[in-house]
């Protein structure tokens, strides 16, 4: 894919994202999300209709998984050789490491809040959450279950003889056989499979390559998206997409649409629509339109 057709990419997502936040049906639907892969290095696949426990589904239809590629509830993202991210509405992201299984059980909401219940099968993934008002986000690894309530960024590792969570900044619960531990900043906590008196709460370990990564993806995100979103003409809120945007193309302000965005690389003349079944001679702006 070139740099030109991933920021049409981009600008789709984005502007699908603004037609839907700007009307109350989507805070009313139970069902509407906005979750997309934000990046894929390597080997990355997707299946949808995986019954059960994807590692044991030998029916399982897995596909190549794209960048901007929308994930709904049911779907599994699997990494072997590779790495992805995912983005979500909220400016949730979950980053999956090499040969890592994520499951995405239930991406529901309700007025206006959203639930996000993720089961990492196998393998290491991090988190970053900030959970607005009426907002749910956990993750069930192994024998027990995380939940963050506040800005919070961890890391949960699933293997075969046992689970863990380390805590990179901010809290969360760990729930198992009824029971919540709470684990802070720097801790880490760890159980053996099928040993449920094995639980502990020590130091967190050393950071790792993959933590670095996901710290460097992080920063430049939340960056990116803070400098993006001067230009969105009063729109409030986080928006996926903003910093995507702001990595692939400038703003502009043009008069009777205010700010407007374009790809590096093109003439004042490009218009996204050009590229697609629609014919347009007008520039996208940041309140969606054109």
């Amino acid at each position: 894919m070139t740099s030109l057709q991933r920021s049409f990419s981009i600008v789709t997502v984005f502007l699908l994202i603004l037609g839907f936040g700007a009307g109350s049906s989507f805070a009313d639907s139970s069902h509407v999300r906005i979750v997309r892969v934000s990046v894929v290095q390597g080997d990355v696949r997707f299946a949808r209709d995986v019954k059960g426990d994807p590692l044991s589904d030998s029916h399982g239809n897995w596909e190549n998984a794209i960048l901007n590629l929308p994930v709904r509830q049911g779907y599994v993202l699997a990494t072997d050789n590779g790495r992805a991210e995912v983005e979500f509405e909220d400016g949730a992201r979950a980053f999956l490491a090499e040969n890592t299984v994520l499951e995405f059980y239930d991406l529901s909401s309700e007025d206006g809040g959203f639930t996000t219940r993720l089961v990492l099968r196998q393998g290491s993934a991090e988190f970053y959450v900030n959970p607005g008002r009426g907002d749910f986000f956990s993750v069930t690894g192994g024998d027990f279950s995380v939940q963050a309530d506040t800005k919070t960024t961890f890391r949960m590792n699933n293997f075969d003889d046992g689970s863990s969570v380390s805590v990179l900044r901010g809290h969360l619960a760990a729930l198992t056989n009824g029971k919540s531990t709470n684990v802070a900043k720097e801790q880490s906590l760890s159980l053996k499979a099928g040993e449920p008196d094995s639980l502990a709460v020590e130091h967190a370990p050393a950071i790792d390559d993959f933590d670095q990564w996901v710290s460097g993806r992080i920063d430049a995100e939340n960056v990116a998206t803070a400098a993006g979103s001067q230009y969105a003409n009063g729109y409030s809120g986080y928006a996926s997409g903003f910093g995507d945007l702001y990595t692939y193309g400038a703003w502009f302000p043009v008069a009777g649409y205010g700010n407007c965005w374009r790809p590096y690389g093109v003439g004042f003349g490009w218009s996204p629509f050009d590229f697609g079944s629609c014919h347009s001679t007008q520039p996208v702006s940041a309140a969606g339109g054109r």
